[in-house]
């Protein structure tokens, strides 16, 4: 069954009156999701059945769900690397301008952390997808290349993530961020330096290249 837009954003609306009132509208994000409905020929009345998260619990409280829709990590550290890397190939070859493509992968491909399945898994198919393009796209003069960097600060290494996996290795959080062979801190400028120096490298491709300050058990070879 397939819906309008004036119907999803009536559904939106129902779902406010049902109580789910925190979320604005723009929060709202457009999926595939299981919609469950009773379907009453003797009466001719057909319902939506709405489910509604418990008010205590402590995330999501109050709100309406429909399964799926949820974006997953495949989804994130995946799709969205092989979605955009076949659209960049296909301009390449449309203009026949060779170029390059850098894939932001991580040390969990290779040297996988304990209880980080949901995202090493997909950093693990994207170290394979960097390499599968260099193998298919060689011939037509694309590089393909990519960065394993790990303990970088940013949106999901944040100050309190960082607090948080220090203690439990009883170490402080200057300590845990130098935790590496030359005892220094990576940034996200040592990260983008890797990225130049391989876009620069033009005879270079299937190479992934380590920016952790050296870590033999992530080491590519």
């Amino acid at each position: 069954m397939m819906f309008s837009l004036n119907q999803i954003k009536q559904c939106i609306e129902n779902c406010k009156i049902a109580g789910d009132i925190k979320r604005d509208s723009k929060e709202f994000m457009l999926a595939a999701v299981m919609i469950i409905f009773s379907i009453d020929n003797l009466q001719n009345k057909n319902q939506l059945i709405i489910i509604k998260k418990k008010n205590n619990l402590r995330k999501h409280s109050g709100q309406i769900a429909f399964p799926g829709g949820k974006k997953e990590s495949f989804d994130i550290n995946f799709f969205s690397h092989q979605i955009c890397a076949s659209e960049a190939i296909n301009i390449m070859l449309n203009q026949s301008m060779p170029g390059c493509l850098l894939f932001n992968i991580s040390k969990q491909s290779v040297n996988p952390g304990y209880n980080f399945g949901p995202y090493g898994l997909p950093k693990t198919a994207l170290l394979a997808l960097c390499k599968q393009y260099a193998v298919d796209y060689g011939p037509m003069g694309i590089r393909s290349n990519g960065i394993n960097a790990d303990r970088i600060k940013s949106g999901i290494l944040n100050q309190r993530m960082i607090e948080r996996r220090a203690k439990a290795r009883k170490v402080s959080p200057l300590e845990y961020m130098q935790g590496n062979l030359l005892s220094k801190e990576v940034t996200a400028s040592d990260v983008a330096r890797a990225f130049l120096h391989l876009a620069l490298s033009k005879k270079t491709t299937g190479a992934v290249l380590t920016v952790d300050g050296g870590n033999i058990a992530a080491s590519m070879r």
